[in-house]
């Protein structure tokens, strides 16, 4: 009895034999003494149970929490009530917090920004579709990476657009038409080579219409809003004959790096407005577009039917020619550095 007492002392008081001569009592006093009643912890003290020791608020689960905080890092917080009511509350608690913080949150709505459309006003039908196709030949050729060097298909190629928008813009616009663009890229080249950019042409042509500056036998003949570029309508065999000088004019333009007295060519296209074509040839306004012009001379070095009409006379600014120049005794006075500068380019020109 007393060997089945030690071996049960064993069991609960750890192995120490040293309680049953502290108790002063035989090994069955012991084992009654030490015997868990149900619900009663292991180690614990007699008489204390599981829901003593929890409802209670005891000891070993407050050392356990402070053990296992010191392990993750925390530091020690004061007295936590472990009873079973606490969660329900603050799950409770959480819940409420969830529906306000979602109550108050709301939704934006989507506003969609409806596209703005360039729209170009002009008088004239093809004036309108000139300056739409400009618009839409530099915004594409923005889209192009700049080549390294032009090649000869650069010389034949062309880009082209046809139009179908019934019933769109109506009072701008055609509803069908066709734009082409001779050489996008070799113009595009001989743009830079005269210092003009892409976007000071674009806007030159687009922001305002052109205006007619005459209408003659050689079709319309428009300056830019700002007077900076000109805008002339050639023939289909103009438009044949650039292309058969165009390869050695970009040639000299590069020679000469932009500095010539030629015509300096910035663009050539083709508007097709209710089956009927025609030809446009941009180039810059040799005339100062900030200078008043009292007198105007278009001369071409030779004297075989070149003056000036009596109907052109009599314009506020007419256009005089050759044989005017010479009648009327005028001359040009520059001093020997600008006449160089002037009969190098010329001699350059000449021996194109």
């Amino acid at each position: 009895m007393v060997t089945s007492s030690l071996r049960a002392d064993d069991v609960v008081g750890g192995g120490s034999r040293a309680p049953m001569r502290r108790l002063g009592g035989g090994g069955g006093t012991f084992l009654r003494k030490r015997s868990r009643r149900p619900g009663e912890l292991p180690g614990a003290e007699p008489g204390r149970t599981t829901s003593s020791i929890f409802g209670g608020g005891g000891q070993l689960v407050r050392r356990r929490l402070q053990v296992k905080r010191r392990r993750l890092g925390g530091g020690c917080h004061p007295r936590t009530d472990m009873s079973s009511t606490a969660q329900p509350v603050a799950s409770s608690a959480a819940v409420g917090i969830l529906a306000a913080t979602s109550s108050k949150t709301k939704t934006k709505k989507k506003h969609f920004v409806q596209q703005k459309v360039k729209v170009f006003r002009a008088s004239d039908p093809l004036i309108s579709v000139f300056m739409w196709g400009v618009n839409h030949s530099v915004n594409e050729l923005n889209q192009v990476p700049l080549p390294v060097m032009l090649l000869p298909d650069d010389f034949k190629a062309n880009s082209k657009i046809k139009v179908t928008n019934h019933l769109f813009n109506r009072e701008n616009l055609p509803s069908h038409f066709k734009f082409k663009e001779y050489c996008p890229q070799v113009f595009r080249n001989l743009r830079e080579r005269f210092g003009i950019d892409d976007l000071d042409y674009q806007v030159s042509l687009t922001r305002s219409s052109p205006y007619g500056e005459s209408e003659a036998h050689s079709g319309l003949f428009l300056l830019s809003y700002d007077k900076t570029l000109a805008v002339k309508e050639i023939s289909s065999e103009d438009v044949a004959n650039m292309h058969s000088i165009l390869s050695d004019y970009h040639q000299h333009i590069v020679k000469c790096h932009g500095s010539t007295l030629l015509p300096q060519f910035l663009g050539m296209y083709r508007l097709s407005v209710e089956n009927e074509d025609s030809y446009m040839l941009v180039m810059r306004n040799m005339f100062s577009h900030r200078l008043t012009v009292h007198k105007k001379y278009d001369l071409k070095g030779s004297l075989v039917s070149r003056e000036a009409s009596d109907k052109e006379k009599v314009k506020e600014l007419p256009t005089l020619k050759d044989m005017d120049f010479l009648n009327m005794s005028q001359k040009v006075y520059v001093d020997e550095e600008q006449k160089k500068v002037f009969m190098d380019k010329l001699k350059r020109d000449v021996e194109v």
